[in-house]
């Protein structure tokens, strides 16, 4: 009787951990922290697969479907069409939605980067940046003028310091050093004029900033020196006063600059400062344990950068769909949402996949590189948002394939309701 006992035990053991790993990816726990507690409930990732859509977007792909990914969830997270969902593709400027998500959740909507500029007891100024991405020329007679009115009376001649991040931080490691001499890689400095657009500070960031410091300088008959300085020589509790501080468009704003407009230098400076770590393996890292927390399979996200121009990046369109879900739950949803380009209004969108069932219906996120095709957002039809993630490697692109895959998700759309 006992070894009947402890057989049934054993067999219902075995069923008990069959179950999970076979629906493991199926129940996913969220854990959200909110600004008193911990409230913890459960996601069914249901599939209620919508027959009309599926065929007809097979039909779209053909013969070309292995080198495509489509997931489309409805308003609940079911999963109404999945083509290849679960296999892992290079996302390209897709790879954004992570990151201004992330930004977003952990900053709020209106966080600033702020460039500031301090007077040091030991008689020297000091300044240092967060990387805004829209400091500009301007601002330098600014800082001039702020040095300026606040001399140093006992020290003749008062130096000025910049801190910057080591040269080695300045790009992810896996860009390719092609891409460098391009605005599209220009380097992550915490301080650049222009998103280091100009030619000169593609190369060499840092000195620019130098130079047209210098310029600012002499407007004012201020012939001091200049010193770069390693940021990780800066002294927290050194005594310091603030006397000037630049702040940036608000974080909204920047999701825009990311995510409409597929700004990289932008994603990279939101990623870094939000993972408060300019080195980007370290960033990268806390942001994919962001994405884990929030319910995505780990063994489908490796993630090398913020704004999506590695190629070792991999993600599905199973997990970018899931994240899109948990943010149109968000409480800053909306600001997330109104980032993304427009379908026939603005950004990346905006000449793109226009149609009647798209145009000003489909908020969402382009991505392009080399091979790589990549589209995610939203699509508002008459029985509600839909989530919709693409990405393609099929070397027959046609943006036509895009353009029915949404028209075709949009005359389904009421498939399950």
């Amino acid at each position: 009787m006992r070894k009947l006992k402890r057989y049934i035990y054993f067999s219902i053991l075995l069923v008990s951990l069959a179950n999970f790993f076979i629906y493991k990816d199926i129940f996913v726990r969220y854990i959200i922290k909110s600004s008193n507690a911990f409230k913890t409930f459960i996601f069914t990732d249901k599939i209620k697969i919508c027959t009309l859509m599926q065929q007809d977007i097979n039909s779209i792909l053909s013969k070309d479907v292995n080198n495509w990914s489509v997931t489309v969830r409805d308003s609940s997270s079911n999963i109404i069409t999945d083509v290849n969902g679960r296999t892992m593709r290079i996302p390209a400027s897709n790879l954004k939605l992570y990151t201004t998500a992330y930004a977003l959740d952990k900053l709020g909507p209106y966080y600033k980067l702020r460039t500031k500029i301090y007077k040091n007891s030991k008689g020297f100024y000091e300044i240092k940046g967060t990387g805004d991405p829209d400091l500009n020329k301007t601002d330098f007679i600014s800082m001039a003028s702020i040095i300026k009115s606040h001399p140093y009376y006992t020290y003749a001649t008062p130096k000025i310091v910049i801190y910057e991040e080591n040269k080695n931080l300045w790009w992810p490691s896996s860009w390719p050093h092609s891409d460098r001499n391009y605005t599209y890689a220009s380097p992550i400095t915490r301080l650049a004029i222009a998103s280091n657009s100009n030619t000169y500070s593609l190369k060499e960031p840092i000195l620019y900033f130098k130079d047209n410091l210098h310029k600012s300088l002499k407007t004012f008959n201020l012939n001091y020196n200049v010193d770069i300085i390693d940021n990780s020589n800066y002294k927290k509790f050194s005594k310091r006063k603030l006397i000037y501080s630049k702040e940036s468009a608000p974080l909204y704003m920047l999701l825009s600059l990311a995510n409409a407009d597929s700004h990289n230098f932008t994603s990279e400076v939101l990623l870094r400062n939000t993972a408060k770590s300019w080195d980007s393996s370290i960033a990268s890292l806390r942001l994919s344990k962001w994405l884990i927390a929030k319910g995505i399979d780990s063994s489908f996200i490796y993630i090398h950068d913020g704004s999506g121009l590695s190629r070792k990046n991999m993600t599905t369109t199973h997990s970018i769909s899931h994240l899109l879900y948990y943010m149109s739950k968000h409480k800053y949803k909306d600001y997330y949402i109104s980032s993304m380009s427009l379908v026939g209004a603005r950004g990346t969108l905006k000449d793109k996949y226009i149609s009647k069932s798209t145009n000003y219906k489909f908020y969402g996120k382009t991505g392009t590189l080399t091979g790589i095709r990549s589209l995610s957002g939203y699509l508002f039809t008459p029985h509600g948002k839909v989530i919709v993630s693409i990405i393609s490697t099929s070397l027959d692109y046609s943006p036509i394939y895009f353009t029915d895959i949404l028209s075709s998700v949009h005359k389904h759309s009421s498939c399950n309701s």
